[in-house]
């Protein structure tokens, strides 16, 4: 993370306060209880130090750089899930697989605009 203290860091989206951490106005941020819990373990696997992580820019830094772990843990929970379109087409994405997304997708619009179930 000694890169990102050189450099501002272009946020993928605006952070704002959630269940894991309150975001202040002057770019500080503290994790929640809530939070500790979920990012200590990704962390501690990356050997980043939680109470390093005080502003939005490191905070950011220290999301992407745990993204292959939680991504992870997302499709191995997903895979164990029913088999509904929703999952699957969320299963596609985290897999990779553009076809069966875009397929999924398009199925998940269909579906939306009739607003009807669809059979398998």
């Amino acid at each position: 993370m000694a890169n990102e203290q050189t450099s501002e860091v272009k946020p993928m989206a605006q952070l704002r306060t959630c269940e894991h951490y309150i975001v202040h106005d002057n770019g500080d941020i503290s994790f929640t209880r809530a939070g500790k819990a979920y990012y200590l373990p990704y962390f501690q696997k990356l050997g980043i130090d939680l109470d390093s992580i005080n502003s939005v820019n490191r905070l950011i830094t220290a999301k992407r750089s745990i993204r292959p772990l939680v991504l992870e843990d997302m499709e191995n929970e997903l895979a164990n899930r029913s088999n509904s379109l929703e999952n699957r087409w969320l299963l596609s994405l985290l897999q990779g697989d553009l076809t069966e997304f875009h397929k999924l997708d398009d199925l998940i619009q269909r579906k939306s605009a009739a607003n009807m179930k669809i059979v398998r």
